[in-house]
């Protein structure tokens, strides 16, 4: 069994909202609560999808 961290999937549907909210203003830090990350997570996000 796995214990650790679950794995955040990219959905394109999730990637399509986040890219909204960014295209709307909304901070980062509120988009990354919203969602219960770490800021650093939603970064690692848009990183490896080249959003950032």
């Amino acid at each position: 069994m796995n214990f650790g961290r679950p794995k955040l999937l990219y959905n394109q549907d999730l990637l399509d909202n986040i890219d909204f909210l960014l295209s709307q203003g909304v901070p980062k830090s509120t988009i990354a609560s919203k969602l219960h990350i770490s800021r650093s997570s939603l970064y690692r996000i848009l990183e490896k999808t080249g959003r950032l």
